[in-house]
């Protein structure tokens, strides 16, 4: 049928390709406009490790980072857990404060679960220095590899450091980035100054909500109410796909690794 029509058969492989290509990029995102959904108002509870069923690779990494952030002048504020934001997911935050620097510590740790055993899926740690006043509501440090479903913050730019594990090396980082950019700034500790230390409502609100609130500022996401989640836009679907998937996400994670090593070559 193909050579009827003058087509050479060495362009029949391409175009075969082509069209599985465009309906993967093209489709798939409909998918996750009909699947994604964020609770708006999620479960939070505080965390129990042991009532709680976590992969052995993410007690040892907790235990670990938490020695290590104790030892360079963080004290812990809480560790709270999500266990519905999203199906078959479980997200563990983890708050420290370094009263002496102004700076915060959130360790991040995710897990869902293949049958009833607990399966890693991503941790990392982060640091954030808050500002008060001014356009830049905070400069943010983390050690993430994957890419977001979301677009970054405009008024919280992000530095990102993939390849570095060591928590010291990470903060030294994020200290030199400070320096540089918000020295003279007046510091604040929104979970103290607004919410009073009450971590379940910190992370509910500041961590989770507003994030969704700005998206539907975007465009990307809207707020059903009888669910009431957070649901992907039609044109929200297209993006955070793309930068969930391959070869967006590869690309992505592989500049993070590039971008972080030259940078911290620039720090030091």
């Amino acid at each position: 049928m193909w050579t009827d029509i003058g087509l050479d058969e060495t362009i029949q492989p391409l175009l075969i390709f082509l069209g599985i290509a465009a309906s993967y990029f093209l489709l798939v995102p409909l998918l996750v406009l009909a699947t994604f959904k964020a609770k708006a108002h999620p479960t939070v509870v505080m965390f129990d490790a042991a009532s709680q069923q976590m992969p052995e690779s993410i007690v040892d990494y907790y235990e670990q980072m938490n020695e290590e952030l104790i030892e360079i002048g963080f004290q812990p504020e809480g560790a709270a857990i999500l266990p519905d934001a999203f199906d078959n997911v479980r997200v563990l935050l983890t708050m420290y404060i370094n009263e002496a620097e102004e700076t915060s510590a959130m360790l991040n740790i995710i897990w869902g679960f293949a049958g009833d055993a607990p399966v890693e899926q991503q941790k990392y740690l982060e640091f954030m220095t808050e500002i008060s006043g001014q356009e830049i509501r905070g400069l943010c440090t983390n050690n993430n590899p994957i890419p977001g479903a979301f677009a970054d913050k405009e008024d919280e730019p992000q530095f990102r450091f993939p390849h570095i594990q060591s928590v010291a090396r990470l903060h030294r980082c994020h200290q030199e980035l400070v320096q540089r950019h918000c020295l003279e700034a007046r510091r604040t500790f929104t979970l103290r100054e607004k919410y009073q230390g009450d971590l379940k409502r910190f992370i509910a609100e500041s961590v989770l909500k507003e994030d969704y609130e700005r998206e539907v500022r975007r465009g990307t996401l809207r707020y059903d109410a009888p669910s009431d989640t957070f649901q992907a836009t039609f044109f929200g679907a297209y993006p955070i796909t793309w930068r969930s998937t391959f070869p967006l996400k590869h690309f992505l994670a592989i500049s993070y690794k590039l971008k972080g090593r030259r940078l911290e070559g620039e720090l030091v």
